[in-house]
């Protein structure tokens, strides 16, 4: 793969406590797989019961990340 290829990248800014407490149990090596499979099951879910129904529903807490993982068990 050339150096120069283009790659996405996912980046966004989170409290000192939320990075205090995803340094406590994650390694720099290991957030990178986790989150590409928590992606994974968001776009699975998405895909499945349509992006504005999940979205709206985790904005009304009315659904968790941590269910949406557990959709991707289904697959």
């Amino acid at each position: 793969m050339p150096t120069n290829e283009y790659r996405p990248r996912l980046a966004i800014d989170i409290r000192q406590d939320q990075a205090d407490a995803l340094y406590k149990h994650l390694s720099w090596g290991e957030k990178t797989r986790l989150f590409a499979l928590i992606i994974d099951d968001f776009i699975l879910a998405f895909e499945r019961y349509g992006a504005d129904k999940i979205i709206g529903a985790m904005k009304a807490r009315e659904l968790s990340a941590l269910d949406i993982v557990k959709l991707g068990d289904l697959k």
